[in-house]
């Protein structure tokens, strides 16, 4: 399915060629960089974020042609984490964004002069969204057919049909700013509203709204276990380090960092005879040590938070304890069949495991700690993050051994702060 996505899309760039080819010029080219830049920049709006990719279509499509608009976009929208995607992925990303785009492109250039213009920017953005929500429901319900999970894609693709009237009114935007001040108008509208990307609009959820739904829920962490909160701090500290090495855009790093602070958000659910024993636990409460993730997932799903940063946070809180090998849980993920945030996540959460104070053992020196990494790459851990961390760890040596609350952790997130009231 993946390889059909992704070669259609590709063979359609190649017949908008031959439809129509415009010769490219230098505002093309600055329309090509802002769509490379575009996944910096997302913009609240319906509870969900959208990209600018949409709206950056539209000048495209109507100064180039549904050919360029198809490829700018295919290849404008890559991320440098994309980069180390198995192929079938990193080809369907490349395909349905090709798709989507070139039949806005077209929908766009057939419709124009025939309607209002308002509704032909909206038709087209409509048509963006509904190719990628479409293929985005089939891949997910394909998935999780195959693995015999279920997972809430609907509520995804609701979300990115609430940003179908911003797309098109942002699409008209810089519409207008390309036909009367070029593509430097459109630069300066892409500025403008770049800055604006973490403030709220049309009065919904923004960043602080965020902020405060995380410090009451490590308020609920620090009353019930300081050790805990403690390791929510170190495992988003870490995890945050090898991230960056990912290539995660500054926003996107933003929202990987609050997630973070949630993977154990489900042990809340779990009794403290259990957490914090000294003995070995029994058969019977390792399966309910077992459940967390999950617990956490049905927590997680029945607070508001953004639908755009939703999947994020249900991905580590639910998928972290996976192994590479199979043999993890809750489902049994293997490969790279875990999403990366949670394999991520995985190797973060064993390191402040087995360095952090635990009430049954403890902590390994670092050596001990890194030969226990390197013995379990590739059956617990997945072998390239395991690799990438061992870097950090070389190459930034305060990581292993300074107090992550005392460096990035941000002050109103720490359990310091906490104890004293002042989150």
């Amino acid at each position: 399915m993946l390889w059909i996505v992704g070669i259609t899309g590709l063979a359609f760039i190649v017949v908008l060629a031959r439809k129509e080819y415009r010769p490219p010029g230098f505002d093309l080219l600055i329309l090509s960089f802002l769509m490379l830049s575009n996944t910096a920049a997302g913009v609240n709006a319906a509870h969900a974020i959208f990209f600018l990719t949409v709206p950056l279509v539209m000048p495209v499509a109507h100064g180039f042609g549904p050919f360029w608009a198809a490829l700018v976009a295919s290849i404008g929208t890559i991320e440098g984490q994309q980069l180390r995607f198995p192929l079938p992925y990193f080809v369907y990303n490349r395909g349905y964004v090709a798709l989507s785009a070139g039949l806005s492109a077209l929908v766009l250039q057939n419709t124009w002069g025939r309607v209002p213009v308002a509704l032909s920017f909206l038709f087209a953005a409509g048509t963006y969204v509904a190719v990628t929500s479409v293929l985005y429901i089939a891949i997910q319900s394909l998935k999780c057919f195959c693995e015999g999970m279920e997972d809430n894609y609907l509520s995804h693709a609701i979300a990115l049909l609430k940003t179908v009237i911003p797309s098109a009114a942002f699409g008209a935007l810089f519409y207008y700013l390309y036909e009367n001040y070029s593509a430097l108008g459109v630069v300066a509208g892409y500025i403008l509203l770049s800055a604006a990307r973490s403030q709220t609009l049309f009065g919904h959820i923004d960043a602080r709204y965020r902020l405060n739904l995380i410090k009451a829920l490590l308020r609920a962490c620090y009353s019930k276990d300081p050790d805990l909160m403690l390791h929510l701090e170190r495992v988003a500290y870490f995890s945050k380090k090898i991230a960056r090495r990912y290539g995660y855009s500054h926003q996107k790093l933003h929202f990987f960092d609050e997630a973070c602070y949630l993977h154990d958000i489900g042990k809340l659910e779990i009794s403290d005879s259990i957490l914090k024993t000294e003995r070995k636990l029994s058969s019977g409460e390792y399966e309910e040590i077992k459940t967390h993730p999950e617990r956490g997932m049905r927590f997680i799903d029945d607070i508001p938070v953004d639908a755009s940063f939703k999947p994020m946070i249900r991905n580590i809180v639910l998928y972290h304890h996976e192994r590479f090998d199979g043999k993890g849980y809750p489902r049994g993920l293997s490969g790279e069949m875990i999403p990366l945030e949670a394999r991520i996540v995985a190797v973060a959460d064993a390191w402040d495991a087995m360095t952090g104070r635990r009430p049954y053992r403890r902590p390994l020196d670092r050596g001990s700690a890194v030969e226990e990494l390197r013995q379990n790459a590739g059956t617990q851990f997945d072998p390239k993050i395991v690799e990438v961390f061992l870097d950090i760890l070389q190459n930034e040596p305060d990581v292993a051994t300074e107090d992550p609350a005392a460096q990035e952790v941000p002050g109103c997130l720490r359990s310091s702060s906490l104890s004293a009231g002042l989150c």
